[in-house]
């Protein structure tokens, strides 16, 4: 009897932890306005795990990626502003570079 009690208080906990861990371990998908090394100005998109979304920028800078109209891999300058792929940005620049972004 002694242990259906402990293991009905310990089982709640355990999937308390289960669920924390995969909170953690969800995926979001971001689009970030990104300067390249050169001047030119792309939206990029990422797939990331959500506890890293706020430190994206810092991630992305210096970093190679592919961009249309080029065979070449070119490198983030900075990281200008990131958010969700569904989501506005707050320059007019950045929303007109994602209106005109094939996806």
């Amino acid at each position: 009897m002694k242990r259906c009690k402990k293991l009905g208080l310990l089982l709640p906990l355990l999937l308390l932890a289960v669920g924390s861990q995969a909170a953690k371990n969800e995926r979001v998908e971001l689009k970030c306005h990104v300067e390249l090394f050169g001047g030119n100005e792309v939206i990029h998109f990422v797939n990331a795990k959500k506890s890293q979304g706020l430190n994206m920028a810092n991630k992305l800078t210096g970093k190679s990626i592919m961009v249309s109209g080029s065979r070449e891999k070119q490198k983030i300058y900075r990281v200008k502003e990131c958010t969700d792929l569904h989501g506005k940005f707050k320059g007019d620049l950045a929303n007109r570079l994602d209106a005109e972004t094939v996806r």
